[in-house]
C-alpha cells in the first residue's frame, strides 16, 4: 500500500521489511529451525503466497513482500515450495516469474525440483531478456549434464542479446555442453569486459558506462568456473593466462579452477547477474538484499 504514489504506509512497510528479514535468515536455516518445524513453516508461507493477486502484464513489479517470501520459501529447501512456485512461472508479470525461477534454482539439491526444467525451458523464449537470463542460470543447476533437449533450446540462445548469450554458454558449459565454447573464449578475456559499453535506463535517466573493476572481476570468476568444467584444451589455456592477471580475486579463481576439473558453483554464480544493469535495475531488490 502506498500513500501519494510513492511512499509505503507504515503497515506495509513493516510488512515488507518482515519478509526481507525472513528471507535472509533463512540463508541460514538450520540456526533458525528444527527440522520438525520447516514444512510447517513452509506451509505457512505458502498459505501467505496464496493471498497476493494474480500479477498483471506490465514493467511494474508487483509487492516486494511478496518476492521476499518466495526466496524465503525457497530457502526452507523442501519439496512443499516446489509446486507453488512453479505455478509462479505463468504469472503474466515478468518481474513475478524471474523471481520464481531464481527461488526454484535455489532448491536444486531438492526432491522434484528437477521436474520444472521443461516450463523453465520455455522461458527461455520470454519477451524479456531479465527472465531469459536467469532461466539461463536456473536450467544450469536444474537440468541433468547432458540432457539433449535443455542444451539445444540453450545454444539456441548464442544469437540473442549478448547479455543471454553470456548465461547461455555458462549454462551450457554446466551441462557439458561446449556448444558455447566461443561466447566463453571471449568471457575469459579481460579486455572484451573491458571494452564493453554498458546503456540502460536509471530513475529516468539514461546512463552510459563501462563496467565497474569489480564487475569485471566477477565477471570473469563466473566465466572461469563455468569453462573449466569442459575440460577443453583451449578454454583451460585461457583460464590459466588468467593466472597472472591483475586482480587477486581472478587469479585465485584461476588457480583454484586449474586444480579442479568440475569447482562447485552456488546457483547466484552461475548467472551472470552483474550484466542485468543493460535491462534495468533488480526491480525487488531480492538478488541484492538476500
Amino acid at each position: 500500500e502506498k500513500t501519494l504514489g510513492t511512499m509505503l504506509l507504515p503497515a506495509a512497510k513493516e510488512s515488507w521489511q518482515a519478509a526481507q528479514e525472513l528471507a535472509r535468515r533463512l540463508e541460514k536455516r538450520d540456526e533458525f529451525l528444527r527440522p520438525d518445524e520447516i514444512d510447517p513453516t513452509a506451509d505457512r508461507l505458502i498459505a501467505i503466497l496464496k493471498n497476493f493477486p494474480a500479477g498483471r502484464d506490465t514493467d511494474e513489479p508487483a509487492s516486494a513482500q511478496q518476492y521476499f517470501i518466495m526466496m524465503a520459501l525457497a530457502r526452507l529447501e523442501t519439496q512443499r515450495a516446489v509446486e507453488p512456485l512453479s505455478k509462479l512461472l505463468k504469472d503474466p508479470n515478468w518481474a513475478t516469474c524471474r523471481t520464481a525461477v531464481q527461488s526454484l534454482a535455489m532448491l536444486q539439491n531438492t526432491p522434484g525440483a528437477g521436474s520444472t526444467v521443461p516450463e523453465i525451458a520455455l522461458l527461455l523464449n520470454d519477451p524479456n531478456p531479465a527472465v531469459r537470463i536467469v532461466a539461463c542460470g536456473a536450467l544450469s543447476v536444474l537440468a541433468r549434464p547432458g540432457d539433449a533437449v535443455t542444451i539445444r533450446l540453450l545454444a539456441d540462445r548464442l544469437s540473442d542479446d549478448r547479455e543471454v548469450q553470456w548465461n547461455a554458454a555458462m549454462a551450457l558449459a554446466h551441462l557439458e555442453s561446449s556448444s558455447g565454447k566461443l561466447v566463453l573464449l571471449n568471457m575469459l578475456d579481460r579486455t572484451y569486459w573491458e571494452g564493453i559499453e554498458l546503456q540502460y535506463m536509471e530513475n529516468g535517466v539514461q546512463v552510459t558506462r563501462k563496467y565497474a573493476p569489480a564487475e569485471v572481476e566477477r565477471n570473469l570468476q563466473s566465466a572461469i568456473a563455468a569453462s573449466v568444467r569442459l575440460s577443453d584444451p583451449e578454454l583451460d589455456k585461457a583460464v590459466a593466462a588468467l593466472e597472472s592477471d591483475h586482480s587477486t580475486f581472478v587469479r585465485d579463481a584461476a588457480r583454484s579452477a586449474s586444480q579442479s576439473s568440475h569447482p562447485k558453483v552456488a546457483p547466484a554464480d552461475s548467472s551472470m547477474h552483474a550484466v542485468e544493469q543493460r535491462i534495468g535495475p533488480n526491480p525487488s531488490g531480492v538478488g541484492e538484499d538476500c
